[in-house]
């Protein structure tokens, strides 16, 4: 039954395939207040950054 909503025939990334997902994303379960995602996000790079430098001495 394709089209029909279901999981088995669902592609993955589609709201449809992960519905408890996107109502979480909706709800804000994943946003982190007072923090700049990209603050955060370059923060994250350069510690690997970082850890990648201090294995390599």
């Amino acid at each position: 039954m394709k089209g029909t909503g279901s999981p088995a025939n669902c592609s993955p990334g589609t709201p449809t395939a992960s519905p408890a997902l996107v109502r979480a994303v909706a709800d804000g379960a994943f946003d982190a207040p007072g923090i700049d995602p990209l603050d955060f996000g370059l923060d994250r790079i350069l510690d690997g950054v970082a850890a990648l430098t201090t294995a390599r001495e």
